[in-house]
């Protein structure tokens, strides 16, 4: 009986040798899974805004993390928790017992839903990302839902100079607001027509911001606009 335990317990230096490289190549494995783990960030722990709370008194949680809402962190009290959460859309929370089980939360919560840049330092306070400033606003440009455009044909002369009886002499670059009509107008970069006093007066200035000869003629439909751009053009 014990030779038979001796036998069992002795170990040739082959299996010892074994053992320790399975021991080292387990040790291996397991500093690259730590290695592997994406770094967390903590929350920021606040105490109450009541001066008579009473942890001890706090009932069933000591911790309550505010992952989405109003200022997310880990709070003491549920009466600051609950005001960053109640009627919050899209926020969520959850309380814990101790401050491990709220940090191994919340480090779970991390790795869900935050985006740290490269370089993020593991146990690196919680910040919001910043919101991204509105822009300045511009004026709109013209609609282009009542715009007729027509293809511009390739033209020798100088639009300018046409002294045609059938063609009116070409209007001021300030159109007429006191009625309503269709505008036509040609220029390098626009060919066509709009039933706007607006948009007429739009397409001139960024013409005239460019050095840009346009003219434009007052029409009573569509045939009349494309016949005299026709002409012109």
């Amino acid at each position: 009986m014990s030779n038979h335990e001796d036998s069992d317990s002795a170990l040739s230096p082959s299996s010892v040798s074994s053992i320790s490289s399975f021991d080292v190549s387990l040790t291996e494995q397991l500093r690259n899974c730590r290695m592997d783990t994406p770094p967390t960030c903590r929350p920021a722990l606040y105490e109450s805004s009541n001066p008579l709370f009473d942890s001890s008194q706090s009932g069933q949680y000591l911790f309550y993390n505010v992952y989405s809402g109003d200022q997310p962190g880990c709070y003491k009290d549920w009466a600051d928790a609950s005001g960053r959460v109640t009627n919050v859309k899209g926020s969520r929370h959850k309380g814990y017992k101790s401050w491990a089980k709220a940090l191994s939360g919340w480090r779970q919560n991390c790795r869900a839903y935050h985006h740290h840049p490269p370089g993020f330092l593991d146990g690196t306070l919680y910040s919001p990302s910043p919101r991204p400033e509105t822009p300045p606003p511009m004026t709109p440009p013209p609609s282009r839902h009542n715009i007729e455009h027509f293809q511009a044909q390739p033209s020798t002369q100088t639009p300018m100079n046409h002294t045609s009886d059938e063609l009116h002499p070409p209007m001021s670059r300030t159109p007429n607001k006191s009625r309503p009509q269709y505008w036509a107008i040609h220029s390098s970069d626009f060919v066509g027509v709009v039933s706007s006093t607006t948009q007429a007066q739009m397409i001139l200035d960024n013409a005239a911001a460019c050095d840009d000869p346009a003219i434009l003629r007052p029409v009573n439909n569509l045939s009349e606009a494309e016949e005299w751009l026709r002409q012109v053009g």
